[in-house]
């Protein structure tokens, strides 16, 4: 059974600020970790974390083979009461967004339990600000090989989820209307094989990013692409990519619209996180900008933060051990504090995200035991910068 610490401070052992992130001349700035609190701990490894806001609050969500929780955090990352069971794990996919009102809304995939044969299940939790449940809604199945899930709050009081099907090779975009059923739909092209999507809520408008690949006959090789679509017409491209989990994201700071996509970029290199502007029609503005590393299978968690963009990224560092990376980056797309580091020697970090709490990055992470019965730890901490 999971055991959640609800106010364990703890010296930050292994936590560095290093400096020298590609993509960019680091200027040094002043940047300072907060304490470590210990969220909860699992056997083995943790499936996936969220990070979000609860009640005006910042609040976690994590899955391991013994559940998926949620805890309510303070403003530097303390658990502040007891977590709330959602029910199994979601090893096929979660995610998690705030709600006008005040409350959230979860999005849960996990493969098929032994008594289900084989389908599995996807469903969507709608949270109040007070950590009760309001309403769940399952949908549809988890075939084989399915990944990914990506929730936004669209309209408001109502949400929209998309997801990858590896069965259909497709990418199912659907509503979630209280007292209407919902009914996917397919979103994705013909021909390429699609990857998990990124939903994004840009003012009235619904945005959506995803990855596709094909594999040349003549050469094997691999040919990809990045694709942005407002779901009103035919997807744009926005990125060629050599890396097969590119894992796109969209965001918005002060000065518009922001795309993130892995890459191996030129090819043989080491996984790279890239950024670029997109105008109000979808086009790029520039040449994408290499900022920092990202290989592993979670992915990458940016959002905007004390006037710059936060990125935090999990990826390897030497042949067994992985760290999460932070970095920060200006108006221009350029970091301006190299990254910092949360690294253990002998650790494999294996999930990164953040979120923006009173002007300082609210970090978690969560690292990968050494066997399937060791422990795996989740923990929240604050990076705070100087402008």
């Amino acid at each position: 059974m999971i055991r959640v610490a609800l106010s364990i401070l703890s010296l930050l052992l292994g936590l560095s600020a290093a400096f020298g992130c590609s993509g960019g001349t680091a200027r040094e700035v002043e940047c300072s970790f907060g304490d470590e609190h210990v969220l909860g701990t699992a056997r083995g490894r943790f499936d996936a974390i969220r990070a979000f806001t609860l009640g005006g609050s910042p609040a976690a969500v994590f899955s391991s083979s013994e559940g998926t929780y949620v805890q309510r955090l303070s403003a530097v990352g303390e658990a502040s009461g007891a977590p709330l069971r959602l029910g199994p794990a979601c090893p096929s996919g979660l995610d998690a967004a705030s709600l006008e009102d005040g409350g959230a809304v979860i999005a849960c995939r996990r493969p098929p339990l032994p008594h289900e044969g084989k389908t599995g299940a996807q469903s969507v939790i709608f949270l109040e600000a007070d950590l009760t449940i309001r309403e769940r809604r399952a949908f549809g199945d988890v075939g084989a090989g399915s990944r990914g899930i990506t929730v936004v709050e669209y309209p408001a009081g109502q949400a929209a989820v998309a997801y990858f099907d590896a069965e259909k090779r497709a990418v199912f975009l659907a509503e979630v209307t209280r007292g209407e059923p919902i009914e996917p739909r397919i979103v994705s092209r013909d021909g390429p094989t699609p990857a998990p999507p990124a939903l994004f809520v840009d003012g009235d408008r619904l945005l959506l990013t995803w990855a596709e690949t094909i594999t040349d006959p003549s050469t094997h090789t691999l040919i990809g692409e990045v694709l942005v679509s407002d779901l009103a017409g035919a997807p744009r491209r926005f990125a060629s990519v050599l890396y097969d989990d590119a894992q796109p994201r969209l965001l918005r700071d002060d000065r518009g619209l922001v795309l993130a996509y892995r890459d191996e970029n030129p090819a043989g290199s080491r996984v790279g996180l890239f950024v670029d502007r997109l105008d109000s029609r979808l086009n790029r503005a520039n040449e994408p900008t290499r900022v920092g590393r990202s290989d592993a299978a979670s992915g990458v968690s940016l959002f905007p933060c004390a006037g710059g963009l936060y990125s935090v990224a999990a990826h390897t560092y030497g042949r067994r051990e992985m760290l999460v990376g932070i970095a920060r980056l200006d108006a221009n797309l350029t970091s301006i504090a190299g990254e910092r580091q949360v690294y253990r020697a002998g650790a494999r970090y294996e999930h990164g995200v953040g979120l923006c709490v009173d002007n300082a990055a609210l970090v978690l992470v969560a690292d990968r035991a050494r066997d399937s019965t060791g422990e795996a730890t989740v923990k929240a901490m604050t990076l705070r910068c100087q402008r």
